[in-house]
């Protein structure tokens, strides 16, 4: 199930319009519409006002420790420069690592395991 199906079926049982949802997750209409019928995806800056929304977390959490770094960014509606405010690493390196373009060395990965322990989601 998508996020904006998510969105649709939480706003159905709450009998609210697609305006009342839209207001309540801070986006327009149209957006939350687009949503709901697959046409695009909400943006990972909305996805902390869409989890509040729906009432839960519906992104899986992945089992990787990079993976895992992803979706805590996701799902916290996080920039790289976010990210790295909360993690205390350079956003260059967490966005190389996170795109695959390097991997962490073994005590980069214990230390991001820590991290990911220690902060709440």
């Amino acid at each position: 199930m998508t996020l904006g199906e998510h969105i649709r079926k939480t706003r159905i049982d709450r009998n609210q319009y697609q305006k009342q949802a839209a207001a309540a997750i801070g986006v327009s209409t149209d957006s939350l519409c687009y949503w709901e019928n697959g046409r695009t995806a909400p943006e990972i800056r909305y996805y902390p006002a869409i989890i509040d929304y729906i009432g839960f977390n519906p992104i899986p959490e992945p089992i990787g420790t990079v993976e895992r770094l992803e979706w805590f960014k996701n799902v916290n509606g996080l920039s790289y420069d976010g990210l790295a405010e909360k993690t205390k690493i350079h956003p260059e390196q967490l966005q190389a690592w996170i795109t695959n373009k390097k991997t962490p060395i073994k005590r980069n990965i214990e230390r991001i395991e820590k991290i990911l322990n220690e902060v709440s989601v």
